[in-house]
């Protein structure tokens, strides 16, 4: 939480949970992981607390992660985004988190229409706010997206920005990711 020194002890818990829950799906330890996902969720149901709101968009663009990238699990990655639509749902101040697991859902899902728009409107926020490791992960996943429907010019265009954002703020797993993907573009090309 950005205003770390306004949570209440039970909200410090649950935030170390989802931290705790996001880490054991990126080092692999998934049946952990998703349990710890379903409890956090069970936890989260109902919470009337100052930052509620906010510990439940993060919880669900975790968990929609995992579901469709890490598990294949589409239908409960939109069950997931549904419970997460609240009163700021498609308003020019829609959250951040909103746009992440609509690009996730749609990516996975094969809509490439979809994922454009949820891309560009990461891309956007991204650019607002001057988020630059989050405007590198926007142009990586429009890269993803032309690539899916042969603009392979786009894609290596989009994947060059990420590629330069990511090195210019020193993340490393964001350049890692990039130089994969250009490195799948130019297999793609050759075998055209």
């Amino acid at each position: 939480l950005d205003r770390w020194w306004d949570i209440d002890h039970h909200e410090a818990l649950l935030s170390r949970r989802l931290q705790r829950a996001d880490l054991l799906c990126r080092t692999g330890r998934l049946q952990e992981a998703g349990q710890e996902f379903e409890e956090l969720g069970r936890r989260l149901s109902g919470l009337l607390s100052k930052h509620a709101r906010v510990l439940e968009l993060r919880w669900g663009r975790d968990y929609v992660y995992f579901l469709s990238e890490i598990q294949g699990d589409i239908d409960g990655a939109r069950v997931v985004r549904a419970r997460c639509a609240g009163p700021d749902e498609g308003n020019h101040q829609q959250p951040h988190e909103l746009l992440v697991m609509d690009d996730s859902i749609a990516m996975r899902s094969g809509d490439m229409q979809a994922a454009e728009v949820a891309a560009r409107a990461r891309l956007a926020y991204a650019q607002d706010s001057g988020d630059l490791v989050e405007e590198s992960v926007a142009w990586n996943s429009l890269g993803i997206v032309f690539s899916s429907i042969g603009e392979l010019a786009e894609s290596e265009i989009a994947y060059d920005h990420s590629l330069r954002l990511s090195r210019s703020v020193g993340d490393l797993r964001g350049e890692a990711i990039s130089l994969h993907n250009l490195g799948i573009l130019q297999f793609d090309r050759a075998q055209h």
